[in-house]
């Protein structure tokens, strides 16, 4: 053999070799096979399992003024509240085919089948009960065959459709608690559990022409918050999907901060937040125009096993062994404001672990100023220095902004695209520049935040795998486009092991950086690492147990208002301020978030100085009951450079804040539009404040409300 033949024959190898490393390997646990169309099981024709009778209820247990029962035929579980003199249904007493306790698809060869309790296990009577001191579990047995739900894992022949699913119901302290031990779920072989949806049809509201009643609404996690009035149609809102803590942005389906939800029903209010399970849940919320038994519902729905579909072939993972636990609070008095909802849900919240159990000092309501240096590193791509940003702080000081936090993004290697490197950039002025702007900050009484990315890499070799093995990427953007570098930048999406490595060198780079704390700007959104066979709720956890390492080293301020992560928090930014969806009558953006982490947290929305229009945006703020917040530069050709704004901002700041000051630690307790672009605000103090967003003076009763203003009344 030659020495030039040899070599080619190496080059050729070596090339091959590359190429095999670089293709994507399915992970250990993921399988995949052809699906094939999709089926659907048939409902009985027993209606009467879908619903709860009055004299076939039995009582499991009774807790103050609320009743836990069941039906003895239908096994529908109702809550009766003595005091409301109204009952909260699993199964309502009106005309439905589709009600149940449960709903589960799961997906073999052939295709998708949609299984439920009432008509794959009650009408088949393959169930089990076992009653509790303060409730009850059942034992679902389902099957679209009688003779298969009958049998036990153990005697299941091939190819039989079988799920087992425990359901339990525990009624204590004004709660109901349901959950659902999913370690204990069993499928028969050549099955995938996809889903499992709980409680669909709980609080269901008929049809406003069926005897629904007006003022009635679905309370959902869209963005801040929105009310689904049930009295009125709106094709845009008929079917929605809320993806917990997820990112995805499609026709029907937006990212929720919040597994929190609800139902108004006259002078009485249910509701709900998911408390396990949460990173694998959605809330959907479903008008009576889009099923079938035309009613109103809003329910979680959970992500057993995480799959996707492609080119005809179904890939999936391992399925979640941990807990589902859904809790329900049940309200009266509410006066058909949804108000009570979020003070429900705030204490469940508080009690689950995902809220402090505190309160916001009196007078806490700082101006929160982030500034953008370095987009990527280098010096060409810098838009300022740590000195200017120190100058700006005392210009805000002379102007009476006295509570100022400062967030400073892209001070770090690599800028904002910054992944597990904590070396102050000389571009933008050095570990000595920043020493000396956080001792102007200590003397002045600011906090200093760096902002940081514990979520990327930079590298493929740190990244998280989807489920065919390809490493997951994400988009940083970066808000000086055009004017310096390119639009947005890739990063890989760290793995479960490297999210504990980049904090664990953040921690260690940073120590002797006179820092107040850090602002995490990636942790808005969670995903699955399926190299290391981490579901979204496992990598939810590793999250939130690392940052309160963090939180126990110094403060932390988190963007985007996850609410997993705010047990370690001390400062919100970016919470949302609006919702995905288009707004109407039948459907209308609230500051639900807003309710219910007043007075516990203190938190800001989108920069204000993003929008077009300043001043109305920073009268949202004030509606909100959120800091005011910018986001600026020192590029002078930059739509976000900040003497553009500054002393606008600065002026509405100081007359917020003579308001706002003093609510800080308080609970807002109403909100409501009385006229077109015309909102009160009612806090527990008594107080009363009046938002005008039209460019003319509002008379409402002796208040006169100037145009572009606001105005308390204490």
């Amino acid at each position: 053999m030659t020495r030039f033949f040899r070599s080619a024959v190496s080059l050729a190898l070596i090339s091959i070799l590359l190429l095999l490393s670089a293709c994507a390997r399915m992970p250990a646990g993921v399988a995949s096979f052809p699906l094939g169309g999709e089926i659907r099981s048939s409902p009985t024709l027993d209606t009467a399992l879908h619903s709860s009778f009055k004299e076939d209820m039995e009582e499991i247990v009774s807790s103050g003024r609320f009743t836990l029962s069941y039906d003895k035929n239908s096994l529908g579980i109702t809550v009766y509240d003595s005091a409301a003199g109204v009952s909260w249904s699993a199964l309502p007493l009106f005309p439905n085919a589709s009600g149940a306790l449960i709903t589960a698809a799961v997906v073999s060869r052939e295709g998708r089948y949609y299984l439920n309790s009432q008509d794959n296990s009650v009408f088949y009577k393959t169930y089990e009960i076992k009653k509790e001191n303060n409730g009850i579990t059942f034992v679902f047995s389902m099957s679209d065959d009688a003779a298969v739900a009958a049998k036990t894992p153990q005697t299941l022949s091939d190819g039989d459709l079988y799920l087992r699913v425990p359901v339990s119901f525990v009624l204590a302290d004004g709660e109901l608690c349901v959950s659902v031990a999913c370690d204990e779920i069993f499928v028969s072989a050549g099955y995938v559990l996809e889903s499992l949806s709980v409680l669909p049809y709980f609080g269901a509201l008929q049809d406003f022409n069926a005897g629904g009643a007006f003022g009635d609404f679905l309370l959902v996690p869209d963005g801040c918050g929105a009310v689904m009035y049930t009295d009125q149609t709106d094709i845009a809102t008929e079917n929605l999907t809320l993806r917990v803590y997820g990112a995805e942005t499609a026709v029907n389906t937006a990212p929720a901060a919040a597994g929190c939800f609800g139902v108004g029903h006259g002078n009485a209010a249910l509701a709900g937040v998911i408390c396990s399970g949460d990173a694998i849940a959605s809330v959907r919320a479903i008008r009576a125009s889009a099923n079938t038994d035309a009613v109103n519902l809003v329910y979680p729905e959970f992500s057993i096993t995480p799959y996707r579909v492609s080119d005809g072939t179904y890939t999936y993972g391992e399925a979640y062994r941990g807990n589902i636990e859904i809790r329900y609070q049940f309200l009266q008095n509410t006066g058909g404001a949804y108000a009570p909802l979020a003070a429900a849900c705030r204490e469940m919240l508080i009690r689950g672990g995902f809220l402090p159990d505190g309160a916001v000092p009196p007078g806490e309501y700082p101006m929160n100023v982030s500034f953008v240096f370095s987009v990527n590193g280098k010096a060409a791509a810098s838009a300022g220095r740590l000195e200017q940003a120190e100058e700006v702080a005392g210009l805000l000081k002379a102007k009476g902004v006295n509570g100022i936090n400062l967030v400073l993004n892209g001070i770090f290697a690599d800028g904002l695209y910054q992944t597990d490197r904590y070396s102050v950039l000389r571009s933008v002025g050095g570990k000595k520049q920043l020493n000396d702007l956080c001792d102007y900050a200590v003397a002045q009484n600011i906090s200093v935040y760096a902002g940081v990315n514990l979520l990327m890499e930079s590298a493929a070799a740190g990244a998280a795998a989807d489920l065919t093995g390809k490493k997951q990427k994400t988009s940083v953007e970066n808000p000086l486009y055009p004017y310096v570098q390119a639009k947005a930048k890739t990063r890989y999406l760290a793995s479960a092991d490297e999210i504990e490595n980049n904090i664990v060198s953040l921690l260690e780079n940073t120590r002797r950086k006179q820092l107040t704390g850090f602002s995490v700007n990636d942790a808005a959104a969670f995903y699955a690492d399926h190299a290391f066979g981490a579901n979204a709720q496992d990598m939810a956890q590793t999250v939130s147990d690392n940052l309160r390492a963090v939180s126990a080293e110094s403060q932390l301020a988190v963007r985007g208002g996850n609410f997993r992560l705010l047990r370690s928090a001390d400062l919100v930014t970016e919470l949302p301020s609006s919702v995905h969806f288009t707004e109407s009558e039948a459907y209308q953006a609230v500051p639900f978030l807003q309710m219910i982490l007043h007075g516990t947290l203190v938190y800001s929305g989108e920069p204000c100085n993003r929008s077009q229009l300043l001043t109305l945006s920073m009268l949202k703020c004030v509606e909100y009951g959120a800091s005011i917040a910018v986001e600026w530069d020192f590029f002078s050709r930059s739509d976000l450079f900040y003497e553009r704004t500054y002393s606008e901002t600065a002026d509405f700041y100081a007359r917020a804040n003579s308001v706002l000051g003093s609510l800080a630690d308080r609970r807002i307790t109403g909100h409501e539009k009385v006229l077109d672009g015309v909102y009160v605000v009612t806090y527990d103090t008594g107080a009363i404040l009046y938002v005008n967003y039209n460019n003319y003076s509002v008379n409402i009763g002796s208040i006169s409300v100037p145009p572009y203003d606001f105005l308390i009344i204490n």
